[in-house]
């Protein structure tokens, strides 16, 4: 069963490449972290490019433990939290959490699909 959310806490555009994480404070006093991990390659020219987003999972923070949800539960999760706090306080990591939801994991538009040479993919 899937907690329930008192408070939006941030929504933001980790430094792995671009995973997009919403992070919840739940009613059982637990965070919770809604997450989206970038999936990566390596392209020619030493470039990264960023193919989309695997699918969502929610991680409690207090034990570790991740739960594998739909795009569709994803959606009704965020859903709640931004009726509690407007996503617009988090633009635009808030926007891209939108697109790569509602689009099941395609690269939200206004964000690189390359990024430079320097960049590492982190496995």
């Amino acid at each position: 069963m899937l907690p329930s959310f008192v408070a939006l806490n941030s929504v933001e555009v980790l430094r792995d490449g671009g995973s997009l994480c919403a992070s919840f404070q739940g009613s059982d006093s637990c965070e919770y972290w809604l997450l989206l991990r970038i999936r990566l390659a390596e392209v020619e020219l030493d470039m990264t490019e960023r193919l989309g987003y695997e699918a969502p999972v929610l991680v409690d923070r207090t034990t570790q433990l991740e739960t594998q949800l739909t795009w569709e539960h994803a959606k009704g999760l965020l859903g709640q939290a931004q009726r509690m706090q407007p996503a617009k306080n988090y633009e635009p990591a808030s926007e891209y959490i939108d697109q790569a939801i509602s689009s099941h994991g395609k690269l939200p538009i206004g964000l690189e699909r390359l990024l430079g040479p320097r960049m590492q993919v982190r496995r």
